[in-house]
């Protein structure tokens, strides 16, 4: 990936390079560009942190105290989890379809910068910077190449009232507990952390990976505000755990940012406290990472260093050979909305 990044900066690539200290350089105009960005990034920032923290005095140059923005989103616990995996566990995962996750070497996530792109996200079509100049798409095919995640035809649909107790008395018999309640994510992590010195059971198979449904979706793809909590709204999937790669759950995740972001405009927009945001945040970030390396190959370089810093090993692990994959579309819908910060 970085050798071509060298080609397209390289003069044989069509840059205009000037001679002596002229401003017309390659490095000059991205230098500018980026820190053209980096002050609009703060400034929206910034727009976030106001809108949503309370003032200790209306003295000029008195702090503010900025509320704090939390998730349950916790793509560290993934990494370091399924980097112990042995062969037999990782082969289980892609039979799944969620080989993206092997690759997976994050260990950061900045939460601040996820609030701000929740923020520029349309709840309605899922496009981020809707209505301007860049507006980004993202679809289920966009979240399946970046996620690594299936994207199939099947439908995740929650399990009706009278399935809920069927489901529930289906995933005790599994994970062999007496209650629902009593199925906990750390027994969950439990099953995913067992070594296996033999030929894993067909039961043992089926355990595994339903726990590994269950993991990634509470941790990563899918968290809620409450800590740990085990929805069941996925769940009727996992019944047929031996089909899990011919669901869509990519469609599952991107509907579950969309109601993030929803959730998130409307605290914003009522000057609430935003507290808690659910669902996978690294998403959209990641999203649009791969759209400033797709345009801007060269700026990627140095814009990179300041804002996706936490997100470079990420990023190389899922988009480098990522070929074909669209970028964004520059559509000025008069009807969409550009969810600024007001």
């Amino acid at each position: 990936m970085f050798l071509h990044l060298q080609h397209l900066c390289s003069p044989a690539a069509g840059a205009n390079v000037s001679g002596g200290g002229g401003s017309s350089s390659v490095l000059t105009r991205a230098l500018h560009a980026a820190r053209a960005r980096k002050m609009y990034q703060r400034k929206q920032l910034a727009g976030i942190a106001v809108s949503n923290s309370k003032k200790t005095s209306g003295i000029k140059g008195k702090k503010v105290v900025q509320e704090k923005i939390y998730t349950r989103c916790t793509p560290a616990i993934l990494s370091d989890l399924f980097s112990g995996f042995g062969d037999q566990q990782k082969e289980l995962v892609k039979q799944m379809g969620f080989d993206g996750f092997l690759s997976m070497r994050l260990t950061k996530l900045n939460k601040q910068f996820g609030a701000w792109i929740l923020c520029k996200l349309d709840p309605s079509s899922g496009n981020l910077f809707a209505g301007s100049r860049h507006e980004i798409c993202l679809t289920c095919e966009d979240v399946s190449l970046l996620l690594g995640i299936p994207y199939g035809r099947k439908e995740i649909l929650p399990a009706i009232k009278n399935e809920v107790k069927d489901v529930k008395a289906y995933m005790c018999e599994i994970f062999e507990k007496d209650s629902f309640d009593g199925l906990t994510i750390v027994t969950i992590q439990r099953i995913l952390e067992k070594k296996f010195n033999r030929m894993m059971t067909v039961h043992e198979q089926i355990v595994f990976k339903t726990a590994f449904i269950i993991f990634v979706v509470t941790k990563f793809l899918a968290p809620q505000s409450v800590n740990n909590h085990i929805s069941i709204r996925y769940m009727k999937a996992l019944v047929d755990v031996e089909n899990i790669h011919k669901y869509n759950w990519a469609e599952f995740v991107l509907h579950d940012i969309k109601d993030a972001a929803a959730a998130l405009q409307h605290k914003i927009r009522h000057r609430k406290s935003i507290g808690y945001i659910n669902g996978c945040i690294i998403l959209p970030q990641v999203r649009l990472s791969y759209y400033s390396f797709e345009l801007f190959a060269f700026y990627f370089l140095i814009y990179s260093q300041h804002l996706f810093t936490c997100y470079n090993l990420y990023c190389s692990a899922f988009l480098s050979g990522q070929s074909g994959f669209r970028g964004g579309h520059s559509r000025a819908g008069k009807h969409s909305k550009d969810w600024r910060v007001q």
